[in-house]
């Protein structure tokens, strides 16, 4: 089975379609055992969606007739004024002596409107009610409905549970094992055997994490919130006036000018993102580090990519003499395959050796499919690797949604609700795919499996549950239970493992934030007038405030039902 995926671009619709069957196959299995009667929800449905068609047929309807009226109501307004200028016109004969002509106008726009009155009271207005009254019945008949369609799912609902979509793709593809948490297992092992460092920045907070295993090699799909400080430019502004004089041939004038001045302060300012990242670890060449980013546009054609191919071959041939020269000991060596060299572009390597047993003839073809593919993503990753850790971040991944939230396929009606789990599941698998494709495009990594099954790894079990996993659960959090007084940006929520309690572990939560305090500079700028005028402008000062709280977390063996069903309301809220 470690050949079917030698090739990830070509395996790739393969497994997709493998994933999103076991997708439905899980969903119904679900639904299996919440007894769900899918020809009674697919009647309940149609109904509902029959209902709304009717409901806007009605509300179109309602809209003409309301329309109409409102322009016979025009009518009669214009014909009522245009009746009392005909009058003024007769009475004071201002177009001369038409008295009796404006008269008979007058009566005729004032008889028909009278007539207009009479056919919006008698028929129009009853036509009105009617359909109103009808679109309130149906209205009532499909909120009757919908509820109906819910309390049909309603079991189903809450038996869906947190990692149903891993479940489904481990099912589809056994070689990709997703876990439910990161264990303190995984991450010492991460730690001790791959070298994986622990989360020590204060301006980094894990905000999700899924972890796993791909022939048997450990990965970790991070999510982190990041806070960076950056020179914010802050401008103030004024407006002046002056007057000059000036003499011409007519005698001394006087001339008044404006002028807009302008100024600006930069100061430091917090700002906030996500950042998302897959770690992997395997023992090949373990002492190899190189960077890449990415090089090849999507719609770059093959002539486009033959003479970038071209230029970039000329500059690495510089960075190769320059390699035998300076102090460093390792002289770059371009491989045979030009193509290879300038689009993956890892002229940045420590070890040739190493770097020609990872990237093989086979290992080049893949990547380059990668690199050059349409289809997907194309090259939108970067490539960092340093020894036994190798970190791939991608463009797509910043925007996928990994969290597989049970709600999100919650419904009323089945078939959307399946339709929507498989899109949810094969977009989620094709996400975090394409971020392990450059290193299953890897013979080798396939090839090296860690020497130990990674739980018969003995150590002493500091706590239940990772730091990583510390700080996403509690990003879950409301936050502003966490958030410091006087706190005006967002927060970094850092935790502090304090000691293990049976099962529990016992967690400070710290976080970050800042109190934006308002400031004033006054910028002395010359203005036209030849004098310098102070132009205030307006900042913030940020400083930092702390929030400690403290946190009990535990892996236990249970399901959102089971959570669900618990019964003490008291207890669950406070959870």
């Amino acid at each position: 089975m470690a050949n079917e995926i030698l090739e990830p671009l070509d395996q790739f619709p393969r497994l997709k379609e493998q994933v999103g069957q076991k997708a439905d196959e899980l969903f119904d299995r679900y639904a299996k055992e919440a007894n769900v009667d899918f020809a009674a929800n697919k009647k309940t449905v149609n109904r509902y969606k029959s209902l709304l068609r009717e409901i806007n047929d009605q509300a179109g309807y309602l809209a003409k007739l309301t329309g109409k009226r409102g322009g016979f109501v025009f009518l009669i307004v214009a014909s009522f004024i245009l009746a009392a200028v005909a009058i003024v016109l007769a009475i004071f004969q201002v177009l001369g002596n038409l008295f009796f002509i404006w008269i008979i106008l007058a009566l005729i726009l004032i008889a028909g409107s009278v007539m207009l009155i009479i056919y919006i009271v008698k028929k129009l207005n009853p036509k009105i009610k009617e359909a109103e009254n009808a679109k309130k019945v149906l209205e009532g008949e499909a909120r009757s409905t919908l509820s109906k369609a819910h309390g049909q799912m309603a079991l189903l609902n809450q038996m869906l549970d947190w990692g149903m979509p891993q479940r489904a793709i481990h099912e589809a593809v056994p070689l990709l094992d997703l876990d439910d948490n990161f264990d303190f297992k995984k991450f010492i092992y991460l730690v001790e055997k791959y070298g994986l460092e622990e989360p020590e920045e204060e301006n980094i907070s894990t905000y999700h994490v899924q972890t796993g295993a791909i022939l048997g090699n450990p990965f970790v799909w991070e999510r982190d919130f990041v806070m960076r400080m950056y020179d914010k430019t802050y401008r103030g502004s004024i407006v002046i006036h002056w007057t000059t004089t000036y003499t011409d041939k007519n005698g001394t004038h006087t001339r008044h000018h404006s002028q807009t001045l302008t100024a600006t302060v930069v100061k430091p300012a917090p700002s906030y993102s996500f950042s998302t990242y897959l770690l992997y670890g395997n023992e090949a060449a373990p002492n190899l580090s190189f960077s890449r980013h990415p090089t090849v546009k999507i719609d770059s054609t093959e002539k486009q990519l033959d003479k970038q191919v071209r230029k970039g071959h000329e500059k690495a041939q510089k960075i190769v003499q320059k390699s035998m020269v300076d102090d460093d000991p390792h002289d770059l060596v371009l491989m045979g395959n030009t193509d290879f060299d300038i689009l993956f572009n890892a002229l940045n390597r420590n070890e040739e050796k190493e770097f020609r047993l990872l990237f093989t003839p086979l290992a080049q073809r893949n990547e380059l499919a990668l690199l050059k593919s349409k289809d997907y993503y194309g090259d939108d990753f970067s490539f960092y690797k340093d020894k036994k850790i190798n970190t791939v971040m991608s463009r797509h991944s910043q925007s996928v949604d990994f969290h597989a939230d049970p709600a999100k396929f919650a419904g009323y009606d089945f078939e959307a609700m399946r339709i929507n789990f498989r899109r949810y599941t094969v977009d989620f698998f094709q996400a975090l795919y394409f971020d392990l494709a450059p290193l299953i495009s890897i013979p080798l990594y396939q090839h090296t499996k860690p020497s130990e099954f990674i739980y018969d790894h003995p150590f002493e079990m500091r706590s239940a549950t990772s730091y990583y996993e510390h700080e996403a659960v509690v990003n879950s959090f409301n936050k502003d239970l966490l958030k410091p007084d006087n706190c005006d940006t967002d927060i970094i929520l850092k935790t502090e493992f304090i000691r293990k309690d049976g099962d529990w572990d016992q967690v400070e939560v710290v976080a970050h934030g800042f109190t934006a305090i308002p400031k004033v500079a006054h910028i002395s700028v010359r203005g036209g007038d030849g004098y310098y005028h102070d132009v205030p402008v307006h900042y913030y000062v940020y400083e930092p405030v702390e929030k400690t709280s403290y946190m009990s977390i535990s892996n236990l063996p249970s399901s959102r039902y089971d959570f669900s069903c618990f019964n003490n309301p008291a207890w669950r809220d406070l959870i």
